[in-house]
């Protein structure tokens, strides 16, 4: 079944948006251990709001060393330890 150029463009259009929408709902949190099912439940109330069951991925990141990094599509929180080193490292080299 081939597309007509109009109907084409319309669904990729459509296919752009939905790829979007999903990436921008995905939330990552990091932090440098596993966190237990109460963190989880803290983040989830702070940053999740409106999202489905598993749209929060958490990951283990050991270099940011303490604290943790929330990443919701192009807007990050860093509040991670290795963050405020390497600004503390910048400010005074």
């Amino acid at each position: 079944m081939e597309l007509d150029k109009s109907t084409r463009a319309k669904l990729k259009i459509v296919i752009t948006q939905k790829i979007r929408d999903l990436t921008e709902s995905r939330i990552i949190v990091k932090t440098p251990y596993a966190l237990s099912t109460n963190e989880k439940l803290t983040f989830e109330k702070k940053f999740g709001g409106g999202t489905k069951t598993g749209e929060i991925e958490y990951l283990v990141d050991k270099s940011i060393l303490a604290g943790f990094v929330v990443a919701k599509g192009s807007t990050v929180i860093d509040g991670s330890l290795a963050s405020r080193l390497d600004r503390l490292l910048a400010n005074h080299i």
